[in-house]
C-alpha cells in the first residue's frame, strides 16, 4: 500500500470516529456534516469526498461494521448450545449493532428515513440479510419447528419488538429480547 492509500484510510478512519463521537453526543437530526468535519480535522470539502451527507455517512458506518457482525452471528450459530441461547446470541448482535449509537440516532434516523428517503430502507433490508439468514438456520435446526412459520414473519415480530424498544425510554434491551424468546415459545419454535 503506497503512502497516499494509508493517508486515505487514516483520513477515512478518523471520519467514522468522529461520525460516532458526533452521532452519539448530538442525536443524527443535530449533527452537521460541518461538526463531522471539525471533529475529524478536515475541511467540510474533504468530508463530501468521501460521503454525499450523513444519512450516506450512518449508512456507511452500518456497512463498516457488518463483516464483523456477520461473523459473530455465524460463530453463535455454529455453538452447540440450546436452541433459546442462540436465539437470544443472534438478537443481542442485532442490539449491540443499535445501542453503538442510541436510541435518539435510531429515532431520528428512521423518522427521517421512512418520512423523507424511504428508498435507504432498501439498504437497511440489506444489512438485516446475514441476521435473516441466521433466523432461517435457527428454524431449520428447531425440532419443534413450525411449518407455517417462516423467517420472514419472524423477522418483522423481532421489528415490531425492536420499533417499541426505540421508541420507548421504559423498555430495556434484555425486555425485548424476553419478550421475542416467549413468542417464539408461543409460536412453538423453540
Amino acid at each position: 500500500m503506497n503512502r497516499m492509500e494509508t493517508k486515505k484510510m487514516e483520513r477515512a478512519t478518523r471520519i467514522r470516529n468522529a461520525a460516532t463521537t458526533c452521532f452519539q453526543a448530538n442525536g443524527f437530526k443535530n449533527t452537521t456534516m460541518a461538526m463531522i468535519a471539525d471533529a475529524a480535522d478536515i475541511s467540510v470539502g474533504s468530508l463530501y469526498n468521501y460521503y454525499k451527507n450523513k444519512d450516506d455517512l450512518l449508512l456507511q458506518l452500518i456497512i463498516v461494521s457488518q463483516a464483523e457482525y456477520n461473523n459473530d452471528i455465524e460463530v453463535i450459530l455454529s455453538q452447540k448450545s440450546t436452541i433459546e441461547k442462540r436465539w437470544l446470541g443472534i438478537t443481542d448482535i442485532y442490539i449491540n449493532s443499535f445501542t453503538r449509537y442510541g436510541k435518539r440516532v435510531w429515532r431520528e434516523f428512521f423518522s427521517t428515513v421512512l418520512s423523507e428517503k424511504p428508498e435507504l430502507m432498501q439498504h437497511i433490508a440489506i444489512i438485516d440479510q446475514s441476521f435473516i439468514t441466521g433466523m432461517v438456520v435457527l428454524l431449520d435446526q428447531s425440532e419443534r419447528q413450525n411449518s407455517k412459520m417462516t423467517a420472514e414473519l419472524l423477522y418483522r415480530l423481532w421489528l415490531q419488538n425492536l420499533l417499541q424498544w426505540l421508541l420507548s425510554e421504559d423498555i430495556e434491551c434484555e425486555n425485548i429480547q424476553k419478550k421475542f424468546i416467549i413468542d417464539l415459545k408461543t409460536l412453538d419454535i423453540i
